[in-house]
């Protein structure tokens, strides 16, 4: 981090190029140093829900390495929620991470969730668990919770779980961005990654 001085006897400490500055301690200069807080204009909000993600009672982190196994039942979900949301589980790397041209897999997509009650919303895709092919390595499989601007939304029939974009998806039902992702990893269970 380095400190640019400024006229008026004022510092900004800089770690990018910053498109907006926000003041840290009010408007008015102090005699001595102002603090600033730097944040590029590019950057996202970054949400306060934050997901909690279990395996068969199991706490995982964000980014874990699970095998298909640990994954074949459906997850706990968590989170504080105040409105009514939408969940979805996609594998972006369908067949193989360094081809997904059939990309996004969807794993499983809940509707209509009151609160944080996933179990009481409307399940439009069931679970079905990770099973990346033998030898195409690591898949992430990604959660992503979105918030709904209405109470309900009818989801046309799928034709398939393949092909699947979360924004088009998003855009359709007027989700807007998703509010909180998670994501793990996982890979076919004693294969060997021929992309390497």
């Amino acid at each position: 981090m380095r400190t640019l001085k400024m006229y008026f006897g004022l510092s900004l400490r800089c770690t990018c190029c910053a498109l907006l500055l926000l003041p840290a301690s009010g408007w008015a200069a102090p005699a001595q140093e102002t603090s600033w807080v730097v944040r590029s204009a590019s950057q996202p909000d970054i949400s306060d829900i934050k997901l909690s993600i279990s395996y068969k009672g199991h706490a995982i982190q964000n980014g874990s390495e699970l095998t298909p196994s640990q994954a074949s039942d459906p997850p706990e979900v968590e989170f504080d929620g105040s409105q009514t949301y939408s969940l979805m589980l996609v594998d972006p790397d369908v067949p193989s991470p360094q081809k997904p041209t059939n990309k996004d897999f969807v794993h499983w997509l809940v509707t209509n969730i009151p609160k944080s009650a996933v179990d009481n919303g409307q399940t439009v895709l069931q679970y079905m668990p990770p099973a990346p092919p033998p030898g195409t390595g690591y898949h992430r499989y990604m959660f992503k919770l979105y918030g709904q601007g209405q109470d309900t939304i009818q989801v046309k029939p799928f034709t398939s779980r393949t092909k699947f974009s979360p924004k088009h998806f998003a855009d359709q039902y007027d989700l807007g961005d998703p509010l909180a992702t998670f994501y793990f990893r996982a890979e076919a269970q004693g294969s060997v990654d021929e992309s390497k």
